[in-house]
């Protein structure tokens, strides 16, 4: 990706995620994965302040996220964001649930389970029509 292309996908990202993520930024430390969480409390400490003062337990918190432009999933969200939002936007909340999940700080990783089906079905849409 072209630094343009970079700058581009991070603000748009920015927008998608705003109720969900205090910043995303690029990184190439993270190899093997399209997107992580940075800069969070451990989950461990996240269960014991909700044990504390279960009044906070249900405030939504932002993460910072950081995106490996150089992987395959990431240079393809940028390539179809413009023509296909509706599917680039679920695709972009799906990859911030699974940097969550990767970090421990998913609550309940069941509620992912119709946004997934609904990108399987938009994605095999394409290739079957039925």
């Amino acid at each position: 990706m072209t630094s343009d292309d970079t700058a581009g996908l991070l603000s748009w990202l920015q927008t998608a995620l705003a109720s969900r993520a205090n910043s995303v930024k690029e990184t190439k430390l993270y190899v093997n994965a399209p997107t992580v969480i940075v800069d969070h409390e451990p989950a461990s400490y996240r269960k014991m302040m909700r044990q504390i003062d279960p009044s906070k337990a249900n405030l939504p918190q932002k993460y910072n996220l950081e995106i490996n432009t150089s992987h395959s999933v990431i240079v393809k969200l940028n390539a179809i964001r413009q023509k296909e939002p509706q599917l680039a936007g679920l695709v972009a909340e799906q990859l911030f649930d699974n940097a969550l999940v990767a970090a421990g700080l998913a609550d309940d990783p069941r509620s992912m389970i119709p946004r997934l089906n609904t990108i399987l079905d938009m994605t095999l849409e394409k290739h079957n029509k039925v």
